[in-house]
C-alpha cells in the first residue's frame, strides 16, 4: 500500500481505497443526473473541500451548508447524504484515506521508524476525530490551496510526487486538528453571513424585480465590490450569477409542478421576455423549457 491514486467522480464512490489515499475532483451540474441524489455510510476517513459553488449536505440526520475555503473531515461510520437541487453547479475535492495504513499493525509490514512515527501521529490525530465523527472547518484560505496543490502533484507526477503529496495530506490532518483544539463550536450551518441570508431571501421573495448589483449591495449596507467579493467567497457566485441561479431553480419548480405558461413563468422570474428565459435556461440545463417540461426526470442514487 505505497500508492496515491486520482481520478474523477465515479458513481460507485465509497468503496475503501487500496490506495493509501484516493484524490478525488468532483464535478456537479445539471447533466450528471446519476449524481443529483446519493447516500452512503463513509467507510474511511475523508477530507472534502469545495472548489467552486454551495451544497447542502447531510451528515448523519443533520443538514450543513458548505462553501468555498470549507474543509469537512468525516470519520468512518458517518451517514452522508447529498441532495442536490435540479440546477446545482460547482466542484469539490475528496481525499478519500485508508484506514489499513495508518492503523496498521507494526509487526504486520516492514517500514522505516521515521515512517512508523509520522503514521502513529497521524493515527492518533484521526482516533481524536472519530469520537466526533464530524468536524467542518470554515474559511480557511490555507485548505484551498492546499487541495489545489494536492491536485497538482496528482496530475503531474513529477519525480518525488508521493512525497510531496503524503506531505500535504499529512499537513492538512494536523492543521485541521490544531484548529479543530481551537474551536469550541464544531459544526456550522446555515450561510455564515447573516447579511446574504437576508438578501437570499429577498431575492426569492421578489424574482420579478430586476435587480441590479447595485441595489443588492444596498440592501445588505455594503458596498458592489465588497459584496461581490463576500458572495464569491461564502456563495461561490457572483450576485448576478447567483440570481441567476434563484430564478432557474424557481423557473425548474413551475415548469415541473404547474401548467403555467412558460411565458408567465418568464416574467415571474425576473426574464425579460420568454426568448430570453429559453436562452438562459438553455444555457443552464442543456435544454429548452419545453422539452425539460415534458422529459420526466428520476434523480438516480448513487451505489454504495
Amino acid at each position: 500500500m505505497k500508492a496515491f491514486s486520482y481520478q474523477f467522480f465515479e458513481e460507485s464512490e465509497e468503496t475503501l481505497p487500496k490506495e493509501i489515499a484516493l484524490f478525488k475532483r468532483v464535478e456537479v451540474g445539471p447533466s450528471e443526473s446519476s449524481f443529483l441524489s446519493s447516500k452512503l455510510v463513509l467507510q474511511n476517513y475523508c477530507l472534502m473541500s469545495i472548489e467552486s459553488g454551495q451544497f447542502d449536505w447531510n451528515f448523519n440526520d443533520k443538514t450543513y451548508r458548505i462553501t468555498p475555503e470549507d474543509l469537512i473531515l468525516a470519520c468512518p461510520g458517518v451517514v452522508m447524504e447529498k441532495n442536490f437541487k435540479p440546477v446545482e453547479k460547482g466542484g469539490f475535492y475528496k481525499i478519500a484515506l485508508n484506514p489499513d495504513y495508518y492503523f496498521v499493525n507494526p509487526s504486520e509490514e516492514k517500514f522505516e521508524e521515521s515512517e512508523f512515527t509520522e503514521r502513529k501521529e497521524i493515527s492518533y490525530i484521526l482516533s481524536k476525530f472519530r469520537a466526533s465523527g464530524l468536524f467542518i472547518l470554515q474559511n480557511s484560505e490555507e485548505v484551498k490551496l492546499n487541495f489545489k496543490k494536492l491536485e497538482e502533484e496528482f496530475k503531474s507526477r513529477e519525480l518525488g510526487y508521493r512525497v510531496r503529496i503524503r506531505a500535504l495530506i499529512n499537513e492538512l490532518i494536523v492543521s485541521t486538528y490544531r484548529r479543530y483544539c481551537m474551536i469550541d463550536k464544531k459544526t456550522v450551518s446555515g450561510l455564515k453571513d447573516p447579511g446574504l441570508d437576508k438578501l437570499t431571501e429577498e431575492l426569492k421573495a421578489s424574482l420579478s424585480h430586476h435587480w441590479s448589483v447595485k441595489e443588492m449591495a444596498s440592501f445588505t449596507n455594503m458596498g458592489v465590490t465588497q459584496l461581490s467579493q463576500r458572495m464569491k467567497s461564502q456563495l461561490g457566485y457572483s450576485p448576478f450569477d447567483y440570481l441567476i441561479y434563484l430564478r432557474i431553480n424557481r423557473a425548474v419548480q413551475l415548469l415541473k409542478e404547474t401548467d403555467e405558461p412558460i411565458t408567465g413563468i418568464a416574467l415571474d422570474t425576473g426574464f425579460y421576455s420568454s426568448q430570453h428565459f429559453s436562452n438562459t435556461f438553455k444555457k443552464v440545463m442543456g435544454e429548452c423549457p419545453s422539452n425539460f417540461r415534458k422529459t420526466p426526470r428520476e434523480p438516480a442514487t448513487a451505489s454504495t
